[in-house]
């Protein structure tokens, strides 16, 4: 089974291009995510990228939603990362471009493979009035592999995490929610009480570490 920590979670509306966590101290051989909301004004949201406490940053998948008046952009990035010998310290978020709004958060995984973690991404965006966005994922290799996702909705509160989901960080007026599920969940989803401009969200499946395998021994 797969288990989550949040090592570090923050929102900021200083206008800059790159940003730093709070300190962190990830666990050798286990893997990381981590989630990351930029917005740009006038401007297109920047790709982000990440560097930091001795971890090769793997982008999992981005993708940007204009607004109807094409004033805001906004987008969502998942990474993920493992080292054997990660160091302690912050970690830079580098969006390539000045961000208005920006969130994150950093969550380790016990559990996980640390081999190809990742089976498979998703994203979806939309524009317009709403109560909800959803995304869906292939069906899942293994029942034992696990679900997370990120969802960005102007203008609403997503205080309340998706079915089957548990919410893992609430950022920005809750209008960033990162939500997490230790089972195969094909459809995740978001939803909300009022409509909103406009959201974007991005979901992957993670694989589960397999048990070591008996061996056996033959003597004489």
């Amino acid at each position: 089974m797969i288990t989550t920590a949040l090592l570090t979670n923050a929102y900021t509306n200083a206008l800059q291009s790159s940003f730093s966590t709070a300190s962190i101290t990830p666990t050798a051989n286990k893997v990381v995510i981590i989630a990351v909301f930029n917005e740009g004004y006038t401007i297109d949201a920047g790709v982000p990228s990440i560097s930091g406490c001795n971890i090769t940053w793997n982008q999992i998948t981005t993708r940007m939603q204009n607004s109807g008046n094409n004033y805001w952009r906004s987008r969502v990035t998942l990474f993920w990362g493992v080292s054997d010998t990660p160091t302690v310290g912050a970690l830079t978020i580098n969006c390539g471009a000045n961000s208005s709004n920006t969130a994150w958060a950093v969550v380790q995984l016990t559990g996980a493979a640390t081999v190809t973690p990742i089976v498979q991404s998703n994203t979806n965006s939309f524009n317009g009035s709403a109560t909800g966005l959803s995304l869906t994922l292939s069906s899942f290799a293994n029942p034992l592999n696990a679900t997370l996702g990120i969802c960005f909705a102007e203008g609403v509160s997503m205080n309340n995490s998706g079915s089957n989901f548990t919410n893992l960080s609430l950022l920005y007026n809750n209008k960033v929610n990162t939500q997490f599920a230790n089972s195969p969940q094909t459809n995740v989803n978001w939803t909300w009480s009022s409509t909103n401009d406009r959201s974007v969200a991005a979901a992957i499946e993670i694989k589960n570490q397999p048990p070591a395998g008996n061996r056996a021994y033959i003597i004489g």
